[in-house]
């Protein structure tokens, strides 16, 4: 991987059953992939708006899935990251500090 990947949406890796299928259907779910180095790159698995909010340990599942799926293999996790950036609330008051 020589570049960035953006918002891929591709659900090849969630075909293998009904059940997949329609998991695939109900949480759409991308990848961001972003190489930092020749031997190391970032993964992310999001969902770019999901009520409730997906769970962290189902986007990890996921990840791996979609990994192995195109033959990627995680030799070393260096650090995860855990962020939720709430959506559809109320606008911020222009006044406020």
């Amino acid at each position: 991987l020589d570049e960035m990947l953006l918002m891929d949406y591709r659900d090849l890796h969630m075909q293998d059953s009904l059940e997949a299928q329609k998991e695939a259907e109900d949480f759409p779910l991308f990848l961001y992939a972003m190489p930092m180095s020749e031997t190391r790159i970032f993964f992310e698995e999001t969902s770019l708006v999901a009520r409730p909010p997906i769970p962290y340990n189902y986007l990890k599942k996921q990840l791996y899935k979609r990994l192995s799926h195109y033959g990627v293999k995680v030799e070393q996790v260096l650090e995860e990251e855990f962020c939720l950036i709430p959506m559809g609330g109320s606008l911020p008051s222009f006044d406020q500090r």
